[in-house]
């Protein structure tokens, strides 16, 4: 049974959630998250969607200026791709944004994860640019109008 949990930052969930991140998203590229400062993560949001015990995707928010939101390094165990575990973390994470008054969602999308991203709605932004190595395109999702 698939469970979306918020993640308390320094938990043994956000430890869970660091690994995941760290394995499907900095070391195919040769770095490691723990090179970054996970310390800042603190004030974040983390969520992650479980089977049972095991963390299947996760993702973080940051807050930005005035109701947005930059989503950040959202990771999906490699036996979880293709079965909705995705879709779900996201639209779960907006529903929880919206009741928290964010109207805005931006990102960084990496350059193979652009279709998953337009199919929920997101709309791609600018130019093309290189972020930790590899293409990245600027995305945004209005999720609450007033």
């Amino acid at each position: 049974m698939r469970k979306f949990l918020e993640i308390a930052h320094d938990s043994n969930q956000y430890r869970q959630a660091c690994l995941l991140r760290n394995a499907v998203l900095r070391q195919p590229l040769g770095l490691s998250l723990y090179d970054e400062d996970l310390d800042a993560e603190a004030s974040y949001r983390h969520f992650g969607v479980f089977v049972g015990n095991e963390l299947a995707g996760c993702l973080v928010i940051i807050p930005l200026e005035s109701n947005k939101v930059q989503l950040k390094q959202m990771a999906v165990e490699d036996e979880f791709r293709g079965k909705g575990f995705g879709r779900l973390l996201l639209e779960e994470v907006q529903e929880c944004l919206i009741a928290s008054g964010v109207k805005e969602i931006r990102l960084h999308a990496r350059e193979t994860a652009l279709g998953f991203y337009e199919r929920l709605g997101f709309v791609g932004e600018g130019a093309r640019f290189l972020e930790v190595s590899i293409p990245h395109q600027v995305m945004w999702k209005r999720i609450r109008q007033d």
